[in-house]
């Protein structure tokens, strides 16, 4: 007999398709409130999240795919109090470099 622990990695699916089982949390939306706009939000849910999952991508990379496209192209490596403190030095002969003691 197998163990079932291997397939512990593998993530639930919502009935026989090929989708994340959160996605059911629209539909649960759906059958608690019954309105023709819940269901075309659930139907369009399970599409996007069907879509996602047969392009091989996870909610979390759009979160994350999102969040760089708002962040933009540069990334500083320097706090933003340090930018501010430097960015107005025209040289460096005006910054103390001789130890005070």
């Amino acid at each position: 007999m197998a163990a079932d622990w291997p397939n512990a990695v593998r993530g639930t699916q919502l009935l026989w398709l090929p989708i994340p089982a959160y996605s059911a949390l629209p539909i649960l939306l759906w059958v608690m409130h019954a309105r023709t706009w819940t269901f075309v939000l659930a139907l369009a849910v399970c599409a996007a999240l069907g879509t996602l999952k047969a392009k091989g991508r996870e909610v979390l990379w759009v979160v994350r795919r999102l969040h760089s496209k708002l962040r933009g192209g540069v990334v500083y490596a320097r706090p933003v109090w340090y930018r501010r403190r430097m960015q107005h030095l025209d040289s460096f002969d005006l910054v103390e470099l001789r130890d005070p003691f």
